[in-house]
């Protein structure tokens, strides 16, 4: 069998019509041994550049998106590290900048409180995700809330 393209064809009664957009696709059996051979042509049209329709929604489609999605995980292990190790660090006199020969205390309440509140929001945002992926809820809330809440992350770590 063999595919090919009839963009018009001369029984017009019996045919629906097509438009530019779509077109129909004819099925010939040429022999039964043939290779099945798949001819398309797709015609790919890009926006003019004159054109008027807005384009005012692309920072908040696009760009927001992938800043969110850059920095929210990034958030949500900075947290996770701040929670494990100490990060305050007392050096010796003679051995300013050597780490071996430092002593790390904890941080304070109110600074491991704003790591939890950080990866609690990263966590709850990747929750979002999970439920967008696996549709237990519309993306039209799912999405927004996992921008959202990945950027109080990422704002609250840093």
């Amino acid at each position: 069998m063999s595919i090919s393209k009839s963009p018009q064809s001369s029984d017009k009664a019996a045919e629906p019509p097509f438009n530019s957009r779509h077109e129909r696709l004819e099925i010939a059996d040429t022999s039964q041994h043939a290779p099945k051979r798949v001819r398309l042509n797709l015609k790919f049209r890009m926006r003019p550049g004159d054109d008027d329709e807005p384009q005012d929604w692309w920072f908040a489609s696009t760009a927001i998106p992938l800043i969110a999605a850059t920095s929210g995980p990034l958030a949500n292990v900075m947290s996770i590290a701040a929670l494990i190790t100490p990060w305050r660090a007392k050096y010796e006199a003679g051995f300013v900048g050597l780490d071996t020969h430092a002593i790390g205390y904890s941080d304070p309440r109110w600074c491991i409180a704003l790591n939890v509140a950080s990866l609690v929001c990263g966590f709850t945002g990747n929750i979002f995700l999970l439920f967008n992926f696996t549709m237990r809820i519309r993306y039209i809330v799912a999405l927004p809330m996992t921008i959202i809440l990945w950027y109080f992350a990422t704002g609250i770590v840093s």
